[in-house]
């Protein structure tokens, strides 16, 4: 009779060992607990000191501490923006969610103000007298082409309706009308 083991014998008893080893480990740790958590904390410490970046690395974590808060403002600031835009509960203002609707009515107010905008500069009225102009084009066209009946009539509705006729009518009007052939 032969007093060695077999191989799987002895993987079946390094496996057994291990495992009563392992729940001793986990005893201990269950005593105190966060303990290998704050030796492996410990340890990281020791290596970044004995590497010369600890400093560095104090740094950089105080950094991603600063975006994560930022990020977290950032959440609470753009849902904000989502309820008030879209006239909803904060609580139901999920980012992102909402994120369509809001570039959407963000943008039809810019629209609603970048006539004031441009009003405000001498660049800008010019810019907007020409997209008038630009706007009124067909009508203008329409007018240079007129019989006389039609342009009197033109100048009767701008009248009634507050004249707001552009420089282009205007000189559309001026030309005389078309003669039958």
């Amino acid at each position: 009779m032969s007093n060695s083991l077999t191989i799987t014998e002895k993987e079946h008893w390094k496996d057994r060992i291990a495992k009563r080893i392992g729940r001793q480990i986990d005893k201990l740790c269950a005593e105190e607990p966060g303990f290998l958590e704050r030796v492996d904390s410990d340890a990281k410490q020791c290596a970044l000191e004995s590497l010369g970046v600890a400093k560095l690395r104090a740094q950089l974590d105080r950094i991603e501490q600063q975006q994560a808060k930022l990020k977290e403002r950032e959440e609470q600031i753009e849902a904000k923006i989502t309820a008030t835009v879209l006239g909803i509960p904060l609580r139901k203002a999920h980012r992102g969610y909402h994120l369509g609707d809001v570039r959407d009515a963000v943008a039809k107010q810019q629209a609603t103000h970048r006539d004031e905008v441009l009003a405000k500069t001498p660049r800008g009225r010019e810019i907007l007298d020409l997209e008038q102009e630009q706007d009124h084009l067909l009508d203008t066209v329409w007018l240079a082409t007129s019989s006389k009946q039609i342009k009197d009539l033109w100048t009767k509705v701008d009248e009634m309706l507050g004249g707001d006729e552009t420089k282009l009518q205007r000189e559309a009007l001026a030309i005389d009308p078309v003669k039958a052939e």
